[in-house]
């Protein structure tokens, strides 16, 4: 590989594992897919960044995924996080619960800005920045945005509150 990286893709539906194998292999990258929930796939400290795009409003329980992926960084690694959010104009804590939205039954939450933020900040994740927002005319609620995101693992991690520090996916699947 060019640049000596290892790349690892996980997702729950096989057709779209199907999918990445063959792109990867068009594409003369070399890759590990696998079958994998974000919100339990456990490699910690494996991978110096984590690609999060268009995942996290499809999970039941989207703070479980952040703490997973931040476990699953090294030390001053970064998530890249693609996500819809809510921001809705009289309330920045207010998140939105779109089940169904599009017909899709696998839309859970589109979580405003400032509560991603925090909770970017509560698993542990510094240096958090929205690098893009697009407001599309079409396709969802009004107040929502697709944006783009990146954090950072801190070299010495902090401890996270002491209810983040409990929390499993036994206790939350």
């Amino acid at each position: 590989m060019k640049y000596g990286a290892r790349c690892t893709g996980i997702d729950v539906v096989p057709p779209y594992i199907e999918s990445a194998r063959f792109l990867s292999e068009t594409a003369g990258i070399s890759a590990q897919f696998l079958i994998a929930s974000a919100e339990t796939f456990s490699r910690p400290e494996e991978f110096d960044v984590a690609l999060h795009f268009g995942t996290l409003y499809h999970l039941p329980n989207p703070v479980l995924s952040l703490r997973t992926t931040f476990d699953n960084l090294r030390p001053g690694g970064y998530l890249a996080l693609e996500t819809q959010v809510y921001d809705h104009p009289d309330d920045a804590n207010i998140c939105y619960f779109m089940h169904m939205q599009n017909n899709d039954a696998t839309n859970f939450w589109a979580l405003s800005g400032s509560v991603l933020t925090k909770c970017l900040e509560l698993v542990g994740f510094r240096e958090i920045r929205q690098l893009l927002r697009v407001v599309p005319t079409e396709g969802l609620a009004k107040h929502m945005a697709r944006t783009i995101w990146v954090a950072r693992k801190p070299e010495t991690p902090s401890v996270r509150p002491y209810a983040l520090q409990h929390i499993n996916e036994k206790q939350l699947g």
